[in-house]
């Protein structure tokens, strides 16, 4: 089984999963060779997330972190219990595997980018291609009218949520403006993790403060104010993740991780488009663009560009905060 140095290896790579909103909600309890996975159900969003669909895509990133991080020490897991309700618990044992896992070394290096984008080199762009025109669970758009079709959209279903003030409450309490915050630097979104610089940041802290968008709405200037559609017209391309209607939530959450470490291999940085997707209004209109059957979903959207000289730092919750060990 796992030494004391193995298991804090695992829990560092491990706690490097994707959340929603950065709110880390996976709990983990190790004991002998085996692995038990709860949620914090104070860090679901209710108004956001009412369904709990990325909360539990969250929890299934986490399960597929660990999964690779364990490869390190010749370990995988298999699933031997799986709850939902009335509260989320799935239990995993670990086996023996022959080989690390080819993405091993992409969980300390994948990190979300929300800047402006380099532009791709022609090489660079032809081998992102190369790498996903034939997989089954990604869609790439890569023409630069379709990219700005989709930032418009885009910018239509962010602010379609954020005229929403209980939304954009919520949003706003999980933005980490003040750095003397005591959670400042373990989870939510930073300026930094934003890719805001000083200024940008006192004025996103004063124009989505929720009184004061609802003014800007009223004078409509709120839709200008919020738009992302130069940062998103800078990717390389958009990124679709597909999946079929059956695989559950957790798993699609797997998928996902991968899917965004397999993009980190070849150099490339990511950036939900989350809100294109959550809309009932555009994922109706994506899915028929993208001719999907009846049996196929979108999971999430992405923007696509060149991983930057700089990447914003991690803000992580405490591994004691998240990884119990019973003995």
């Amino acid at each position: 089984m796992l030494t004391k140095e193995q298991l804090k290896d695992i829990e560092g790579l491990t706690n490097l999963y994707v959340s929603a909103h950065n709110t880390q909600p996976a709990q983990w309890l190790y004991n002998n060779g085996h692995w038990i996975l709860t949620e914090d159900v104070s860090r679901k969003l209710p108004v956001a997330d009412e369904s709990s669909k990325d909360h539990l895509i969250s929890l299934g990133s986490s399960v597929e972190s660990l999964n690779i991080a364990l490869s390190k020490y010749k370990y995988q897991l298999v699933n031997t219990y799986m709850e939902f309700t009335p509260s989320f618990r799935a239990e995993y044992k670990m086996i023996n595997c022959e080989e690390k896992d080819p993405l091993l070394a992409y969980l300390n290096q994948r990190k979300s980018y929300r800047g402006v984008f380099k532009k791709a080199s022609a090489d660079k762009k032809n081998k992102l291609i190369d790498c996903f025109s034939s997989d089954e669970n990604i869609v790439l758009v890569t023409d630069n009218n379709e990219i700005k079709t989709i930032a418009e959209d885009f910018d239509k279903a962010n602010y379609h949520f954020l005229s929403q003030q209980d939304y954009l409450s919520e949003l706003y309490s999980w933005l980490r403006f003040n750095r003397n915050e005591s959670n400042f630097f373990e989870d939510g979104l930073t300026p930094d993790a934003m890719s805001l610089n000083a200024l940008e940041s006192m004025g996103a802290k004063f124009i989505l403060r929720p009184n004061i968008f609802q003014k800007l709405k009223k004078i409509k200037i709120a839709p200008i104010l919020i738009s992302e559609k130069t940062k998103i017209c800078s990717a390389t391309a958009i990124a679709f993740i597909i999946a079929p209607k059956e695989m559950d939530l957790l798993d699609q959450g797997r998928l996902f991780y991968r899917k965004w470490l397999e993009m980190t291999k070849i150099g490339f940085s990511l950036n939900p488009l989350s809100c294109l997707v959550d809309w009932p209004k555009t994922y109706s209109i994506y899915k028929n663009k993208l001719r999907l059957d009846d049996q196929q979903i979108i999971v999430n959207a992405f923007r696509v560009g060149p991983t930057p000289n700089k990447l914003p730092g991690r803000y992580r919750r405490p591994l004691q905060s998240v990884f119990q060990e019973s003995l």
